[in-house]
């Protein structure tokens, strides 16, 4: 199917998939990211928190969201680890090699697409 934005942008082409069975071999996550991951609270308690508003989950979530520029376009990508790796959609990654990531402070950092494959179906 085409793949129009609501500005009549034309992106390419998607395809969605219908199956009764559908198998993807996917990596384990150590050999995906790097960097560390890290909580606040122990399970116990984080068990205990209040359900957060969709507003405090925004604010929360905010300051790992970048802008990434290419030549010709712009688009979207978030923080997965503390060693700056991005996570985009492909059609971002595909189409420039190098983009700019502008962060929320306003800093500017050079992006490297790195392409992670997964075994096919």
């Amino acid at each position: 199917m085409d793949w129009i934005d609501l500005h009549g942008r034309h992106h390419g082409q998607y395809w969605l998939f219908k199956s009764n069975q559908f198998h993807v071999d996917l990596q384990t996550v150590a050999s995906a990211f790097t960097g560390a991951m890290s909580a606040t609270t122990t399970p116990e308690a984080a068990a205990e928190l209040p359900e957060l508003s969709f507003e405090e989950l925004v604010r929360r979530a905010k300051p790992s969201v970048v802008c990434l520029k290419g030549l010709n376009s712009v688009a979207s990508g978030f923080f997965v680890t503390d060693t700056g790796i991005i996570a985009t959609n492909a059609h971002v990654a595909r189409k420039h090699p190098d983009l700019l990531a502008l962060l929320p402070n306003g800093a500017k950092l050079p992006a490297t697409v790195s392409i992670l494959t997964t075994n096919s179906i």
